[in-house]
């Protein structure tokens, strides 16, 4: 009843037992099933917590999960809590705590024994800084300073007079900083005609792709490059506007995440687009096992695809004056080529943010459901923390391979369905079963974090791209160091029975 009483739980009804009679335990915590019960996780998240952490939580010794995050408590984090040794997850952030991070916590959390969450504490110190805990730095770009009014009506009227006049558009300013895209592609973004379009796709012949913007055939260029042709449904007033939408960006905007416009068509009725060809098709099919060349990715490349799609919306996001929103970051928008590598595609619902010392812009809501920022969906005002929202959504379905709506005696969603699991401390019933126990159970911990974090239902209380770059990076650095353990470990077993082989089996003379 220490803890209670420290942290003031006035409105919690804990008495007797927390984990007796296993019918009626306390709320807010899991208890293991030993004959002696004892306390294993305890979450106290959002319960409007003040004061000072107690230091007697650390006699919980059995505790695997604890998570204290948005409330208001202040002081120190208690050195007492290196002696949990059980302890994998340890969540403080979005908090008032100060003074320094204990070196040992930070140490169990660098071998990836601990995954432990301390950001949006403004005044906490890690060990060896005189400076609050840090946000990750953005990158220093050079960019080139447009209004966005200008901007939109020069380039309309630049793209279309060019349509009509010229089959090249060349030397198109640059709406972001640099061009970090070296995916060998065409001279530069194309006006073809509806015959070139016709000969290309050979009339239309292989359908590869349909999605509500219309239907999408492959195609080849008469320099052999495969590409993609997306055709706009006739009776889709929508999806004219993200056509415009589509050109206006994509052939201003170059990354290696990002999928190429290769060209587009504005002739008559036909409007159409021309992407670069990304053969293993999209990441939705890949998940669900409906992928029509039957590739499975393992915890690795699941890790890469993610953290693939991350710089590319930072890019988006802070690459790009004004930044860019892309709006409908899914899993059926993420598209692999033949190496597997992932790029993020279909901008028809991208929308410039916010400008410099604007928080939001107010838009109408729209993006696919299961995705959309319930913030966002609520008050119409839209920034980029709108697509890590999205984001965070995808990466719980390349973690679990659930979709973000998932059907079974009714609907749930997915942070619905992922997170009184986490809660319970429970990371291999969330795991896809088709990596059948194949990944670094503390790389899956931290990939489970950041996707939450990610999903947290106030925009400020989730991370910046590059906040989820850094992390899932040490999400893959686990992953490798379980692989290379596991490597050293075939080459010690062959290199014994090689020796036995020798002992027991001499040869003939």
């Amino acid at each position: 009843m220490d803890i209670k009483d420290k942290l003031r739980l006035t409105n919690r009804s804990w008495a007797g037992d927390p984990c007796l009679p296993e019918d009626y335990p306390w709320d807010a915590l899991t208890c293991n099933e030993a004959p002696n019960r004892r306390i294993i996780t305890l979450d106290l998240s959002g319960s409007g917590l003040n004061g000072e952490i107690p230091a007697s939580i650390a006699n919980l010794n059995e505790l695997t999960s604890l998570n204290l995050s948005n409330n208001q408590l202040t002081g120190p984090i208690p050195e007492s809590f290196a002696h949990l040794t059980k302890l994998k997850s340890l969540d403080l952030s979005r908090n008032n705590l100060t003074g320094l991070v204990p070196s040992t916590l930070i140490d169990k959390n660098d071998s990836g024994v601990l995954l432990l969450s301390i950001f949006q504490n403004p005044s906490l110190l890690r060990p060896n800084s005189s400076e609050p805990t840090p946000k990750k730095s953005k990158k220093n770009m050079f960019i080139v300073v447009i209004s966005v009014s200008a901007t939109i009506v020069l380039l309309f009227a630049f793209a279309f007079v060019l349509i009509m006049k010229t089959r090249k558009i060349n030397g198109e300013e640059k709406l972001c900083n640099k061009q970090t895209d070296d995916t060998p592609k065409p001279d530069a973004t194309r006006a073809f005609t509806h015959a070139e379009i016709v000969k290309i796709t050979n009339d239309f012949e292989k359908v590869i792709g349909k999605g509500g913007y219309g239907p999408v055939f492959y195609g080849c260029l008469e320099n052999g490059h495969e590409v993609a042709v997306k055709l706009l449904s006739q009776e889709s007033q929508q999806g004219y506007r993200e056509f415009l939408a589509a050109v206006e960006l994509l052939m201003r905007i170059h990354h290696k995440y990002l999928v190429s416009l290769i060209g587009f068509c504005d002739e008559g009725p036909e409007k159409i687009l021309v992407y670069e060809y990304m053969s293993k098709g999209n990441l939705k099919e890949i998940l669900s096992d409906k992928n029509r060349n039957s590739v499975s990715l393992n915890w690795e490349q699941r890790l890469r695809v993610a953290l693939s799609v991350a710089q590319g919306l930072e890019y988006l996001h802070y690459g790009c004056k004004p930044p860019i929103v892309h709006r409908d970051v899914k899993t059926s928008n993420i598209l692999l080529n033949e190496k597997l590598e992932a790029k993020l595609a279909d901008f028809g619902l991208s929308r410039f943010g916010p400008t410099e010392g604007d928080t939001h812009i107010s838009t109408t809501v729209m993006g696919t459901p299961g995705y959309v920022d319930p913030e966002y969906y609520i008050t119409n005002q839209l920034n980029v923390k709108s697509d890590v929202y999205s984001f965070g959504i995808v990466l719980l379905e390349i973690i679990s391979g659930q979709p973000a709506i998932i059907k079974e005696e009714e609907a749930i969603h997915i942070v619905q369905w992922v997170t009184p699991k986490v809660v319970r401390g429970d990371i291999e019933s969330v795991m896809d079963p088709q990596l059948q126990g194949g990944y670094d159970i503390n790389s899956a911990w931290k990939a489970a974090e950041i996707a939450l974090a990610c999903t947290s239902q106030s925009a400020m209380q989730r991370p910046t791209m590059s906040d989820v770059i850094s992390e899932l990076k040490g999400c893959i650095e686990l992953e490798r160091s379980r692989l290379k353990r596991r490597s050293s470990r075939k080459e010690s077993f062959t290199s014994i029975s090689m020796e036995s082989e020798i002992l027991f089996h001499p040869s003939t003379r």
